[in-house]
């Protein structure tokens, strides 16, 4: 063999090797992945609460309600038509499940369901009303109940006149109490809570002290404090503002064989039926008492106590009832 042919069969065993080490790195080399495209996840804006309430009816039964509001993209108003109300209301109804019912168009108050859902729940000021298809059946007369100030576990409810109020687990409850103080067939009808024996024990304050919430069927516009008291108590009314309520307020003081009695009044003006907070307070005179028989009760603390209760009253002037 020539040197020149032995180059030339050299050169073509190399070019020949580079060949095949290309088709060889062609055919393992792994291929490219396709690039991934990920839909992005459905992204939905939890609705906003603007506020909770719970609501006590007839024959204590009792509802919770959060109100929400979406936070959302709103749609534009169409003219000349109302826009959908975009809240919704999660309500428990006693101890079931709660069930969200969407806000619907209503003239009056706030209105929660479907057009023709089986239930509708209807939120007016401090008072709501239940639909269950289409009628009141187990829910009536339900009313806000104030959260518990602290001490002030039980809760008492009027449907008829209309009102809730919060007292003590060891208070004494009269819910056919009647007022006799302005003399006879001029009785004021109302609830009774009276204190319990330990709150006056060992004390000159006497046991039958108490709180209690009249009515009486005026149907003037002026509900007045001094209507709650015997004209001879010669009581001047005056309006206080208390937690925000505006009261019409009197007092009276009595003496009789060494005891003291002392009334006030807190009167709803407006209010219809006329409705008063009264709190009677009776003790005896302490220095006629034998020298540490018994400690002078403290008149603050009682106040406090009946402040608390007469402040965790609710009152709707009017059950709700559907436009």
């Amino acid at each position: 063999m020539t040197l020149q042919r032995f180059v030339v069969w050299v050169i073509g065993i190399v070019v020949l090797t580079a060949a095949l080490a290309s088709v060889w790195l062609v055919i393992t080399k792994p291929a490219t992945p396709a690039p991934v495209v990920v839909a992005p996840a459905a992204t939905t804006t939890p609705p906003r609460v603007v506020a909770e309430a719970s609501y006590v009816c007839d024959e204590n039964r009792t509802l919770k309600a959060v109100f929400m509001e979406s936070t959302g993209a709103v749609a534009l108003p169409t003219p000349n038509v109302p826009p959908t109300p975009t809240g919704q209301v999660s309500l428990v109804l006693d101890t079931a499940p709660a069930v969200v019912l969407p806000q619907t168009i209503s003239a009056d108050g706030a209105r929660y369901g479907t057009e023709n859902g089986p239930l509708v729940f209807w939120s007016k000021g401090s008072g709501a009303l239940v639909l269950e298809n289409g009628a009141e059946n187990t829910y009536t007369n339900c009313i806000v109940v104030k959260d518990n100030p602290g001490g002030l576990s039980q809760v008492y409810h009027d449907g008829v006149v209309g009102f809730t109020v919060r007292y003590q687990i060891d208070f004494g409850i009269n819910a056919t109490y009647t007022y006799n103080g302005l003399g006879p067939k001029q009785e004021i009808a109302g609830v009774k809570f009276t204190i319990p024996a330990s709150m006056a024990s060992g004390t000159n304050l006497s046991n039958d002290s108490y709180i209690s919430i009249e009515h009486l069927g005026t149907t003037t516009e002026l509900c007045d404090a001094q209507a709650f008291l015997p004209a001879d108590a010669r009581a001047t009314s005056t309006m206080v503002t208390e937690n925000d309520v505006t009261y019409s307020f009197a007092s009276s003081s009595g003496a009789a064989a060494g005891n003291r009695y002392e009334e006030s009044v807190y009167a709803l003006p407006g209010s219809q039926p006329c409705l008063a907070v009264r709190s009677f307070v009776h003790y005896g005179v302490f220095e006629n008492y034998a020298s540490g028989t018994v400690r002078a009760f403290d008149p603050q603390s009682l106040e406090k106590t009946f402040a608390s209760i007469r402040n965790s009253m609710t009152f709707v002037p009017h059950i709700v009832s559907a436009p």
